[in-house]
């Protein structure tokens, strides 16, 4: 990683489109730079809305450093590929290595970091308490974000339960995103989430200042996972070679789905890279 953080990263994979039409003419936003963390279990979500949040600032001309520790399935690196940082090797010490140069990167940098550390591992949380992570990156004009997904399970909120507890990444920052993805039957999401918005742990974070959004369900993300695409890609139809395209009904789909993360994460938008 000698390379790690220069003015490589922080764009869009070749080939890749652009967000949108409008995120190609509009002026990028000034904002400080940000240093988001998603926490969650496995399958919850992490990565997709990492996807589309690292997306959405790159196409915008903010520049961002995406790093995937999850140390069992590198899924933004299978879209990111070479823009992605990650570290050398797979056990602690070379995690905490990396989250060292991770936040002396951004520190010398306007580089704003999106970091997936893996469903369930410790290594971060271990670490930012240590440190004071939150506390240090705030002392350096740096916003620290805290970004929960869940599902409708109660015990999707074993993450944040065990990260408000032990305060080892609390932020007035923190985003708890509803993933109705995760949804396993027809109910609509404001039913289904009902036990998770009315939990203390919930009501707790929010009364500290955290946002709640509902990230809505893609019906082709299948689809666009196996195709390894970037959303965008996805709606316009554009694929890697020997691959089908996708049809027009699922274009449209994903079209939609997008306008719905933008609309969904309004709540949160100084917060976001």
């Amino acid at each position: 990683m000698d390379d790690f953080g220069n003015e490589s990263r922080g764009v869009l994979p070749e080939g890749s489109e652009p967000h949108d039409q409008e995120s190609q003419t509009r002026p990028a936003v000034s904002r400080p730079p940000c240093y988001l963390v998603a926490f969650g279990r496995g399958n919850s979500g992490k990565s997709t809305g990492l996807r589309y949040l690292s997306e959405r600032a790159l196409a915008a001309g903010r520049r961002v450093l995406i790093c995937d520790c999850d140390r069992n399935n590198q899924t933004l690196t299978a879209y990111f590929g070479t823009a992605v940082e990650r570290p050398d090797h797979p056990d602690d010490d070379s995690a905490i290595a990396f989250l060292n140069r991770c936040a002396d990167s951004i520190a010398s940098s306007s580089l704003s970091v999106v970091l997936d550390m893996g469903g369930g591992d410790l290594v971060f949380p271990r670490y930012a308490r240590s440190l004071q992570l939150a506390n240090l990156l705030e002392e350096n004009g740096i916003r620290p974000v805290a970004m929960h997904f869940v599902g409708p399970a109660l015990d999707d909120l074993t993450a944040l339960q065990e990260i408000e507890q032990s305060g080892a990444f609390c932020p007035n920052a923190t985003v708890i995103v509803l993933n109705a993805g995760l949804i396993r039957d027809t109910r609509a999401p404001d039913v289904a989430f009902k036990a998770i918005r009315d939990h203390e742990t919930v009501r707790v974070a929010e009364a500290r200042g955290a946002v709640v959004v509902t990230m809505p369900r893609l019906a082709c993300m299948y689809e666009i996972d196996q195709r390894r695409l970037t959303f965008a890609d996805a709606q316009k139809g554009k694929v890697k070679p020997g691959q089908e395209p996708l049809g027009l009904t699922m274009r449209q789909m994903v079209a939609i789905w997008r306008r719905g993360m933008e609309s969904a994460f309004t709540p949160a938008e100084e917060w976001l890279p």
